[in-house]
């Protein structure tokens, strides 16, 4: 009973495919923990010519996704942003967080991202509220980055309109 305690709480519990996915990106987690999250959860693979429509403006929120390989591109009011969503952003927090309707639409070609629709969010936050606090903390980590790199880009889009 012990062994199998301490075995929900290593990383060695995770499928080969899940370990390097938990330990970039989820480690505030236990283990176990990422497991119930990752039961509540689909992954989509996008692999397609044209890009597809992922979320779309002004829609409600639907589903919060996980980059986990590939790239999103962000078109705000029909203008494609120059920030790329990649490995480690999330997709639709903003909407999942505010309940505001999405603020833009995001597409792409080549993707895969860990999807949870609306009703698993619910659950989530319902039956394991520690859980849910611990992805908010992941989420207002990663939109800190986002900030980030968004500054980054508007200095250099400033930088080469001055010099």
């Amino acid at each position: 009973m012990l062994a199998s305690f301490f075995y929900a709480r290593s990383i060695v519990s995770l499928q080969p495919g899940w370990r390097e996915i938990y330990r970039l990106h989820f480690s505030t987690l236990l283990p176990f923990e990422f497991r119930r999250l990752l039961r509540l959860s689909d992954v989509l693979v996008v692999e397609q010519a044209e890009p597809r429509l992922i979320v779309s403006a002004g829609s409600p929120f639907q589903a919060l996704y996980f980059v986990i390989d590939g790239q999103a591109a962000l078109v705000v009011d029909g203008q494609r942003a120059s920030t790329r969503l990649g490995c480690g952003d999330w997709i639709a927090e903003f909407s999942m967080l505010t309940g505001q309707p999405a603020s833009a639409d995001v597409l792409a070609q080549s993707l895969k991202v860990i999807r949870w629709n609306a009703d698993s969010i619910r659950r989530l936050q319902q039956s394991m509220p520690a859980v849910f606090e611990k992805v908010n903390a992941l989420i207002a980590r990663n939109l800190c980055d986002k900030l980030v790199r968004a500054n980054r880009t508007m200095s250099q889009v400033l930088a080469e309109q001055s010099g």
